[in-house]
């Protein structure tokens, strides 16, 4: 992408999704992926949710479902959109 299109282009961060805490697989590849990048790493991370597919399936946003799953991940997602905004917000001249 910087080659092409943007050389000032820099990455906001990495967010690790579809996470299952409760399976040593996924924490081993969160651990692996933060020891590999670090700070790009963010810690909002989406875990594996019913509620996505079903967001997915049905072509709505998670926000227009209402359980508490899509709560969860819709919630996260907020937080993550906040992170871009305020890392905008920084990089204005």
């Amino acid at each position: 992408m910087r080659t092409q299109l943007n050389p000032r282009l820099q990455p906001l961060g990495i967010v690790i999704n579809r996470v299952r805490p409760n399976i040593g697989e996924h924490r081993y590849r969160v651990e692996e992926l933060t020891s590999l990048f670090g700070p790009l790493v963010l810690t909002q991370q989406i875990p594996e949710r019913a509620a996505v597919q079903r967001a997915q399936g049905a072509y709505v946003p998670i926000h227009a479902l209402r359980n508490p799953g899509a709560r969860e991940v819709a919630a996260l997602f907020d937080g993550i959109l906040a992170h871009a905004l305020r890392a905008a917000r920084r990089q204005r001249p």
